[in-house]
């Protein structure tokens, strides 16, 4: 099982995990419960209160009549269906053992085990929901070839649906774009959802940076996790589709992909082509912006708010992103960024970027946008008015950051 401890800060789950933590230390202890196999040790110094492990997968599961009982009860789907009994029982019992303030949640699918609480304790409970699963990023990460496991497929996303607003009644609820609360208000009482945006990735900009990349426009960036499938889906796409036609047109153009874990058909599909470069697990990502003039995000399939073009913003880049690529940000096209939905959108704004006012222009209204409402400061002043509508922030805090199996991220 994949585990996600909050540190390092190399992808948006565990930037946003360790903004809430800095945030809550601030007014208390804050101890982080996350999910993680038993048997697998951490070697990173821990910096705030308790780090509390938990194996969902240990101990057993319950008769067939049992977990069929559950499903049923809950709308439970099969994401959550692992949890056992052992599992539920460790993370009440430290739960309970402690006067907590709040019971922070990173994504719906960690908070079954919140049902069993008191009503006492649900209410101290606050939900970030983060992103709403959409069909097409349930399709993409759990979908199924055959006629038949797509209707079961279609089936488990109602009921991970039905599941999420009933983790989004536990207490509060908190999302990360207008579009995501929108939609949740048509299910749950306003007054108890909250939007708290993300926060742009901070990058270490070497001096003498170059802000104006406009010389750099033959070289597209893409930055991601490269065995995400949205992710893997998204560039395979771009790559196919208007990479390769671009290529044959722009004697100048390059790709670069850098990331982590890339998927092993996406490597095969890069090798193929000499203007592409694979860059695997690189350590710093600030040199592959300094390289490039323009940063593309062509996802297929998501939800939430897309950080790297948060990121992109800070770094001085423009930006050419599908529209589901930039959902949730509130971004105006020609304003903060350029989209795409075919070869012919994408090479009309890539020459369009070629007049260095267009470049400069759409580079700086993004990163205006990115400064003035997706930095840290916006981010604590949104959690001290969700906090002031909550509870007083006095004694001990708990952030549960449970992060394994995070396959929404």
């Amino acid at each position: 099982m994949t585990h996600k401890y909050p540190l390092p800060e190399n992808s948006g789950d565990r930037i946003r995990t360790m903004n809430f933590a800095r945030y809550f230390s601030n007014s208390g202890r804050v101890d982080v419960l996350y999910f993680h196999p038993a048997d697998q040790g951490m070697t990173m110094e821990f910096p705030f209160g308790r780090e509390i492990l938990v194996d969902k997968y240990q101990g057993s599961y319950g008769s067939r009549l049992i977990q069929l009982y559950a499903k049923l009860k809950y709308s439970k789907p099969w994401i959550v269906c692992g949890y056992t009994r052992e599992c539920v029982a460790t993370v009440k019992g430290v739960v309970e053992s402690e006067d907590y303030d709040v019971i922070l949640c990173r994504y719906a699918h960690h908070a079954y085990p919140l049902f069993f609480l008191s009503d006492a304790l649900k209410r101290r409970v606050i939900l970030d929901i983060d992103d709403l699963v959409s069909a097409d990023l349930y399709q993409t990460m759990h979908g199924a070839p055959s006629r038949l496991m797509r209707i079961k497929s279609r089936i488990d996303l109602e009921f991970y649906r039905s599941y999420q607003r009933k983790c989004a009644r536990l207490g509060y609820s908190m999302v990360c774009s207008e579009a995501d609360r929108c939609e949740l208000t048509r299910h749950l009482d306003p007054e108890s959802l909250f939007l708290v945006p993300n926060v742009a990735p901070t990058l270490e900009l070497r001096e003498g940076y170059p802000l104006d990349g406009h010389c750099n426009l033959g070289t597209i960036l893409f930055v991601g996790n490269l065995e995400y499938q949205p992710n893997v889906q998204g560039i395979t796409w771009f790559i196919t589709e208007i990479f390769v036609p671009l290529a044959r047109v722009e004697a100048d153009v390059t790709l670069i992909l850098a990331g982590r874990n890339p998927d092993p058909a996406l490597r095969s599909l890069c090798n193929r082509f000499a203007r592409i470069e694979l860059v695997e697990s690189p350590v710093d990502i600030a040199p592959f912006y300094e390289k490039c003039g323009l940063v593309v995000v062509p996802l297929l399939a998501g939800g939430g708010t897309r950080i790297k073009i948060l990121e992109a913003g800070y770094a001085l880049r423009p930006v050419i992103a599908t529209k589901i690529g930039a959902y949730g940000l509130g971004l105006v096209e020609y304003d903060h960024l350029l989209y795409m939905d075919d070869f012919p959108s994408f090479i009309g704004h890539y020459r369009w970027l070629r007049d260095v006012d267009n470049y400069r222009t759409l580079v700086m209204n993004l990163h205006r946008q990115v400064s003035e409402h997706y930095s840290i400061d916006t981010f604590n002043r949104t959690l001290d008015r969700v906090m002031g509508k909550v509870v007083p922030m006095t004694g001990e805090v708990a952030a549960a950051q449970t992060a394994g199996n995070a396959r929404f991220s």
